[in-house]
Parts: C-alpha cells; structure tokens; sequence
C-alpha cells in the first residue's frame, strides 16, 4: 500500500479532509560529498571514454551514480528513534506521521501559531512550528529536510495546501528533456551515426575517421565500381580510436597479396578496411623478450576482425579475420619502467592474402569470402 493510500483514512479520522499532498524526511545532499562523487564519476567517465573506448558505459555511469545517491538521499533509512517523518498537507490541517511510531500530530489550520527558523543540525536548516494543541498548550514540531520543503512551509503559512507546482515541474522536465538532447547530439549520435565529411580527402590518413566511433562516410571519395580493381587503406583501431596516424596498410590493386602496401592515392581509395583486435589465438605466447632492469615482455598471437567500408556511403561490404605473426624478433631495447612485465598481441604483417578479394574482386566482395553483405 502507497503512503498516500496509508496516510488518508487517519487523517479523514483526525477531521483533516481530503489528503492532498505528502512530503517526506529526506537526507542532506552533501555538498562536500556530492562534490567528491561528481569529480570521481567525470575521472571515471572519462577513463571509461577515452582510455578503454567504452563509451555507453561512459553514458550510463553519470545518470546510474547520480540515481544511487538521490535514492540514498530519498529513500535510506533516517535513524531518528522514530524513523523517518512524513508531513500529509490536508483540506483542513497537517497530519505528522512516524514511520515507527504512528500518527504523532494532527495539527488543524487554527491551531497553528506560525513557523520559524530554529537552528542548524547535521543535515542543515531546521524549523519550529509552533501550535496550540487541543488542551490549550502551546507544542512545537520540527520539521527538518522534506521534499518540497517550501511548498510546505507556504501552506503552513497560508493555513491551506499550496497548488502544486506543474510550472516548476514541467520547467525541471524541460531541462532534463535538454540535457538528454545535448549528451545524445555530442555523445551518443557519433557514436551510432556515421558523419559525413564533405571535404575531398587530400592524404590516406583523411580516412581515418571511417573507424573511429561511428565512423564517416566521404561523398567525394572515388566511386566504388563493379569490377575491380578497388583500392583500400586499412587502419588498426584500439578503444575506438585509430592507433597512429597513418594507415597500416594500403593496396592499389593487380597485386594485393603482397606483404608491403602499396602507394596509393587518396582520390583513388574506394576502401576502408579497419582492423579490431578480438582476442588471442590461445594462451601460449609465441616469444618472451627480456631485457635489462627486469623488463620482460611476452607476444601473443592477435586476432583481428577486419571490417570493410565502401568509402562514399560507410556501407559494410564484408568482414573477414586475420591473424596476427606466429612469430616475433625481440629488438634491441624498448622503453619501460623497471621491473615491467608487458604483454602484447602481435599485429598482422599480411594483410594483403585476405583483403585481395575485396581489392581485385566484383564490387561486394564479401560474397567471394562467405560472408553476407550486411550493408
């Protein structure tokens, strides 16, 4: 049963009329402590943004951490020997009830004196009501912080219940409905929706943007034909963001299985492969390079889902998985704090054997290699 529900038929018994609003005891926000919790959650989420590349996480992480301290606010426990208080403004007086104890005051218009403030406790600004009660003594009763705690201290004042506040709360809708707006259009459309970059690419690297958050698609880009060849440039992604900034591989076409990319013009690409890394091959590393300072760092076989995009349009044409080196050649020094043990997984040095269906093949090459054209 809802409070409202609980609380209305005591106080049509105490005479009070029709229950037309409840306030209930609440916690102190907590300056200084939402001020800590506000600066954690923006390091947090932006850790979670920028470093680990998770960024619906980073979206949710506010709005979650926020509800979990307005529900300790509003909902925890009060310790007070009574529990919490709620305060049910009524046609015709204030009802005071304890969640432990009961109804505690029923408080007509008339027998209000006034209200005033009394003093500061741990959670803020406390204030007195003063009332006559029915044996002509002059009572207070406390009231700390509730929710609405000004719309119940104007009906007190005013001996009637206040309106209720539709104004104020379609303007707090308002700007809530605002703030979403924002963080969708800043944050959550690039990450979903591909934008669009009018400019002509002048350099590969232009098309780097094609594998990174929602990626781009490149109307002036060369158009992607029906018979081959199509040039790609391909460029490997960590945490949603393109790790360098050139490409890491690129092919003109005629002899794509070769190892070593291949010069190609930025008006040419009809391509751009981008390269995810999804794991290991297994558990076992394929060298382990030690170096002075108790440095150590183990290689492991990558595995990487390689994702082609038609340049102009961003439609995914195929997607095929490519290894990275079974094997590695330590070199000579690397950079490292001391006493770092590193683990890597190994790039893949041939790209060219996989994506050559796609450069020298029919237009939607993904067909050729068994996978289905999702564009």
């Amino acid at each position: 049963m809802g409070i409202r529900r609980r609380l209305s038929e005591p106080a049509r018994q105490a005479g009070l009329g029709e229950l037309r609003r409840v306030h209930r005891q609440r916690r102190s926000w907590g300056t200084r402590a939402l001020g800590m919790l506000l600066v954690g959650t923006a390091l947090a989420t932006g850790w979670l943004y920028f470093s680990v590349g998770n960024w619906w996480l980073a979206v949710l992480l506010p709005p979650l951490v926020l509800a979990g301290y307005a529900g300790w606010v509003y909902g925890s426990a009060i310790g007070s020997p009574g529990g919490r208080l709620w305060y049910a403004v009524c046609d015709e007086g204030l009802l005071v009830w304890s969640e432990r104890l009961g109804g505690l005051a029923s408080i007509p218009w008339d027998a209000v004196i006034g209200v005033a403030p009394a003093g500061m406790n741990d959670d803020g600004l406390v204030y007195d009501l003063s009332v006559v009660d029915s044996e002509g003594q002059r009572r207070t009763v406390p009231i700390g912080l509730v929710t609405a705690r000004r719309d119940l201290l104007r009906a007190i004042n005013g001996g009637r219940p206040a309106p209720t506040p539709i104004a104020r709360r379609a303007v707090g809708a308002g700007v809530g409905a605002l703030v979403l707006g924002v963080v969708a259009w800043l944050v959550v459309l690039p990450e979903l929706v591909p934008t669009t970059v009018d400019e002509r690419p002048a350099e590969l690297s232009d098309f780097a943007r094609a594998c990174e958050r929602g990626g781009a698609r490149y109307p002036q880009a060369a158009p992607y034909g029906e018979a081959g060849p199509h040039p790609l440039v391909l460029f490997h992604v960590e945490n949603r963001r393109v790790d360098g900034y050139g490409p890491d591989f690129s092919a003109d076409g005629g002899d794509a299985t070769e190892e070593e990319s291949e010069e190609v013009p930025a008006d040419a690409v009809q391509l751009v492969a981008c390269s995810h890394n999804v794991g290991r091959v297994d558990d076992s590393y394929v060298e382990r390079c030690v170096y002075s300072g108790g440095v150590s760092v183990e290689y492991y076989q990558g595995r990487y889902r390689v994702d082609v995009y038609e340049a102009r349009t961003h439609r995914l044409v195929g997607t095929v998985e490519v290894l990275g080196d079974d094997s590695v050649t330590c070199s000579d020094m690397v950079y490292a704090t001391e006493g770092e043990d590193r683990e890597e997984d190994t790039l893949p040095s041939d790209y060219g054997s996989e994506l050559a269906p796609f450069v020298d093949g029919e237009a939607a090459g993904g067909a050729e290699t068994g996978e289905t054209d999702r564009g």
